[in-house]
């Protein structure tokens, strides 16, 4: 008599042993000796599976098979390695900490209340360690689990071993094969084809290897290692440190396009940045401001970034620190500059021949008698100036310069905070065109220099024009950080 012959149908359609096939079913492994049939299911079915047994073309047994629906999805991603960068939330209420990506309820998006898709950051050329850990439902009866998967620019997790407890299995952080990138990136989840994707696979025994999901993170490729200590390591910073600087890596580049990020501007005209969105790793819509009437940072939030990342506001030394701190997220050093108008500089006072021309005016013009406090300033475009002769104490605000979210900021101070780096000058407040010279920085941004004059009886105050920003003429001092 003939051998007998062995297959699994459902709905006619062979699974296992026959010949007509299915692209619904795949049979990956008989286990434990034939007591369980490893079957991937790839779209559902209302047929029973059925293991039918011939002999000579003749069917002698048919049996109904009991089914044990094994689900299997990612549940967690773990980043770490010797060059990873921990980023925290923008107000730094949120740190960055492993798992960075989490889905509890298996929907694959790891966006839902308590679930995590943080951002995460290495320097280039570096290794990432990954780590993960997948919901396996009766892992424990299929025998020895390995894991795989499949990473960007020839990045992979090579074939491991799984631990099993439960129906949880794990990986534990594993150096990948191969190396980020020798330049800055900016791999973006929200874009499929920027996405830092990880492919993953299962293999069960000596099973075919099962596709299990596709995972998508934001990761932060940087120049060189951060030169930020780790309080400062806010998601919009390393987004705006790599963001625009995606692909490149000399030195000089990467600082035009960190700027570059400084100086978007809205439909009318006003500079436009915004902090990042955390749940879509986008920008959020919503302009940060430079000396804002509504949303004022105070002090001393006011002048670092960590106040404007957090409030959404700042003064130019807060706008000035952002820029510095981006350029130090890159590894790239430059000098944050105090711009002072003219004055003795050991106690910040009026020049003489500008105080002999103050008390001048003040006689002149009857003003009251009496002490005042005397600040020197310059006047920030634009203004009418031309007064300066016949009525010094009546400036006139003209349509300013506008400033980040601000169509017409404050523009009047006793200093002003920039940036110089490998001798060109760049002002971030305003993102203003960048200035060869802190001369030109000067004639492109000052219209005149003069003082506040207030009474100290009865603090009646005065705004005076002492002179006109003499072009081509460097009048101020710029100190060096």
């Amino acid at each position: 008599s003939s051998a007998p012959t062995t297959r699994i149908t459902t709905g006619g359609v062979d699974i296992f042993g026959g010949a007509t096939g299915s692209d619904a079913f795949r049979a990956l492994a008989v286990l434990n000796q034939g007591a369980v049939i490893l079957i991937e299911a790839r779209q559902a079915t209302a047929q029973p599976l059925v293991l039918e047994v011939s002999r000579g073309g003749t069917v002698v047994a048919e049996v109904q098979l009991a089914l044990a629906t094994t689900e299997i999805r990612v549940n967690e991603i773990s980043f770490d390695g010797e060059k990873y960068w921990q980023l925290t939330s923008d107000d730094a209420s949120t740190i960055y900490s492993a798992p960075q990506w989490k889905d509890d309820n298996g929907d694959a998006n790891a966006s839902d209340t308590g679930e995590n898709n943080y951002a995460v950051a290495y320097t280039r050329k570096t290794t990432p360690k990954i780590g993960a850990k997948f919901m396996v439902s009766n892992a424990g009866a299929l025998g020895a689990i390995k894991i795989k998967a499949t990473g960007p620019d020839g990045m992979e997790i090579s074939e491991t071993t799984a631990t099993v407890a439960g129906n949880e299995v794990s990986i534990a952080l594993t150096a990948v094969s191969g190396a980020l990138p020798d330049m800055i990136k900016f791999y973006d989840r929200k874009d499929d084809a920027k996405a830092f994707k990880l492919e993953w696979k299962l293999k069960i025994g000596s099973a075919d290897w099962i596709e299990i999901g596709t995972t998508k993170h934001t990761v932060y490729v940087t120049l060189a290692d951060p030169l930020t200590p780790a309080s400062d390591r806010q998601l919009t910073l390393f987004d705006t440190a790599c963001r625009e600087s995606d692909g490149l890596s000399i030195e000089g580049e990467v600082v035009s396009k960190v700027y570059a990020a400084f100086t978007h501007v809205d439909g009318d005209g006003v500079p436009n940045m915004q902090r990042i969105n955390p749940t879509t790793s986008q920008p959020d819509g919503v302009a940060m401001t430079y000396w804002s009437t509504t949303n004022p940072a105070r002090q001393p939030l006011c002048w670092t970034t960590a106040g404007l990342l957090s409030i959404g506001d700042g003064r130019c030394g807060a706008w000035a620190t952002f820029f510095h701190d981006a350029l130090l997220v890159n590894g790239i050093h430059s000098s944050i500059i105090t711009v002072n108008p003219p004055q003795n500089e050991v106690d910040r006072t009026l020049l003489p021949v500008a105080l002999l021309k103050l008390k001048e005016d003040i006689d002149s013009h009857h003003l009251p008698g009496g002490d005042y406090e005397v600040t020197p300033i310059f006047y920030v475009k634009n203004w009418d100036l031309s007064v300066y002769s016949s009525d010094p104490f009546n400036p006139v605000r003209k349509s300013g310069a506008a400033g980040q979210g601000n169509p017409d900021p404050r523009a009047d101070f006793d200093n002003h905070a920039i940036v110089a780096y490998n001798g060109s000058f760049y002002d971030p407040s305003y993102a203003a065109p960048v200035f060869s010279t802190d001369i030109n920085w000067e004639d492109g941004s000052l219209d005149g220099f003069g003082a506040y004059v207030r009474k100290v009886s009865d603090g009646a105050f005065y705004k005076w024009i002492w002179k006109l920003d003499q072009k081509g003429s460097k009048q101020t001092t710029f100190l060096y950080d």
